[in-house]
């Protein structure tokens, strides 16, 4: 605490050069004011190149952990793109859990808190028309998993949402 600032931005910088996902997480804090860069930041973020092992698995969930701060962080900014982002994050998430020895655990309880402040942020938010729907039907069809069960998002839509949604899955029927 008694260090100047720039003294720890120089530790921080060191750092990150010598260790990716310190560098990951400092890009997340870094764009958190604009959503395009931190759709960009998001990305590079949730990225798993390989198979992660239950090792891996854990130590890649702790880097979620900064991903849960930020999307609560702007969400008091600007609601509606706060939802687009947990959104995207949920997609990636699905894509990397598939991936993964999660047997410890660690990514599936990220992925429930960030599905229950998705819901929770949506439910504030009054979800109304077809779009919202449609978002809904396409994170349910990466979930394979249920952590997004329809009960808990269907009470959340409006009537025209609904009825898109319906549709939309009559249609694909």
């Amino acid at each position: 605490a008694a260090q100047p600032a720039e003294r720890l931005a120089g530790w921080l910088a060191d750092l990150a050069e010598t260790d990716q996902a310190i560098e990951r997480r400092l890009r997340v804090y870094q764009a958190q004011h604009s959503p395009r860069e931190l759709r960009k930041a998001l990305g590079r973020l949730l990225r798993a190149p390989r198979f992660l092992d239950w090792r891996a698995s854990r130590k890649f969930a702790r880097e979620i952990d900064a991903v849960i701060e930020m999307l609560a962080e702007f969400m008091g900014t600007d609601a509606h793109t706060g939802i687009e982002l947990y959104e995207y994050a949920l997609t990636r998430l699905f894509k990397i859990y598939e991936q993964s020895d999660d047997s410890g655990g660690d990514i599936g309880d990220r992925i429930r808190e960030i599905v229950e402040r998705y819901v929770e942020r949506l439910g504030d938010s009054n979800p109304t028309g077809a779009a919202r729907a449609k978002a809904l039907l396409n994170l349910q069809r990466e979930d394979q998993w249920s952590f997004l069960p329809l009960k808990k998002v269907w009470p959340l839509l409006d009537a025209a949402g609904r009825a898109a949604y319906a549709k939309a899955i009559e249609d694909e029927f």
